[in-house]
């Protein structure tokens, strides 16, 4: 399923489909974070959405099946479809002939490492750039400490004025 309605659980998901053919496992991806963060600020709703999900048929007959039967039908129908929630969305189905649930779990897995390996080189990063500022602090501190001593010995020395500092 490449697109999921809002406040579809998958749940919602196997009771519409297992009309249709038996189910084995639904997995649904939820949305990224960043995405979620900025609905919610613009003052969306706060519950999770998904982005896109995968279910399993016992079949895969019965998996080739529903996916061209109810690709591009309304999710509801039936007695009272008028008025569910989802009345109004399509079905996005794509069967994947040779697609294994272990290749959802390894791009899962994949998926996390990257992320876990961005956030520490960012923080090595930041990390790097905030020992950087700190050196260029402390050149600097020493400097003016330098150029301090400098101009109160010259002022010691009469060779220049104490207004003239100032």
């Amino acid at each position: 399923m490449s697109r999921i309605p809002p406040g579809m659980r998958p749940e919602k998901i196997r009771q519409l489909l297992e009309d249709h053919a038996k189910i084995g496992r639904v997995y649904l991806s939820a949305e990224e974070e960043g995405a979620r963060l900025h609905r919610v600020a613009q003052g969306g709703n706060k519950k999770v959405r998904y982005s896109e999900g995968w279910v399993e048929f016992h079949s895969k007959k019965a998996a080739r099946e529903v996916a061209t039967m109810l690709n591009s039908q309304p999710m509801a129908t039936g007695k009272g479809s008028q008025r569910s929630h989802f009345a109004a969305d399509l079905w996005n189905l794509k069967y994947l002939p040779r697609f294994k649930w272990s290749h959802l779990l390894m791009k899962q897995r994949f998926e996390k490492r990257l992320r876990s390996e961005r956030l520490r080189t960012e923080l090595s990063q930041a990390k790097r750039d905030t020992e950087a500022y700190r050196l260029q602090l402390d050149k600097s501190r020493t400097l003016r400490r330098v150029e301090e001593r400098k101009t109160v010995e010259a002022v010691r020395q009469g060779q220049i004025s104490a207004e003239d500092v100032l």
